[in-house]
This record gives C-alpha cells, sequence and structure tokens, in this order.
C-alpha cells in the first residue's frame, strides 16, 4: 500500500497527469475551430512552461533529513490545482462546442434576387 501511495503521490506521476490533461485540454480547442493557429500556439507554449516551472517546483531537493519538503509538497499541490483547472477548461470547452455547433454550420446559405424589366425575355420559373 505504501509503494501505490508513493507512486501516486510522485511529482513526476502529478505533472504527467498535468501534461496529459493539458494536451487534452489543446486537442479540444482544436476541436473546436474557434482559435486561429497562432493563439493555439500561444496557448500551448504557456502550458508547456508552466508544466515546466511545477516540474521545477515540485522535484524534491536533496534529502538532508526525513522532515517533508515544503517547496516540493507545495509544487505538488500546485499541480494538482492547475490540473483541477485543466479538467474544468475542457468541461466548459466542450460543452461550448455543442452549442457553438448547434448555432453553427459547415454550410453557408446565400440568397440571390433577380430583377428584371417587365419586358424581358426572362420568365418566372417558380
Amino acid at each position: 500500500m505504501k509503494k501505490k501511495l508513493g507512486f501516486i503521490t510522485d511529482h513526476r506521476f502529478i505533472i504527467g497527469v498535468q501534461i496529459v490533461l493539458s494536451i487534452i485540454l489543446m486537442i479540444s480547442i482544436v476541436f473546436v475551430k474557434v482559435l486561429p493557429m497562432r493563439y493555439l500556439i500561444v496557448i500551448g507554449s504557456f502550458l508547456a512552461v508552466l508544466a515546466l516551472l511545477v516540474y521545477l517546483v515540485a522535484k524534491p531537493g536533496p534529502i538532508v533529513s526525513r522532515k517533508v519538503q515544503k517547496r516540493p509538497l507545495a509544487g505538488k499541490i500546485i499541480s494538482i490545482v492547475i490540473s483541477i483547472f485543466l479538467i474544468i477548461g475542457c468541461i466548459f470547452i466542450q460543452s461550448g462546442k455543442a452549442a457553438y455547433n448547434k448555432v453553427t454550420s459547415e454550410y453557408d446559405y446565400v440568397t440571390y434576387s433577380l430583377v428584371v424589366r417587365k419586358n424581358s425575355k426572362y420568365k418566372k420559373d417558380g
């Protein structure tokens, strides 16, 4: 049991979950097809830098005593909070995607009107 709990509380596992959720969020944003590619690149790079910074904070330092180190614990808590926000973001994007799909269509409809004189050769074809 201690080994399983140690794996779940390991900083690599927690950051891995955050990275997987970031990838899922990016895929959700791509499928909505609302943002241009340059904004997707900015969001993706922001999430990558955020994951790297949280990894550096959550990485434990050299063991000098048996006390719990505060910096890695804070990094793990921050990563968990970010992961929760990523899940919430995915849920909102998917619900927004459903509403967006109901409002829009992949087809555009254009109506043309042709106005002619009464004595023209064109006839009204119902």
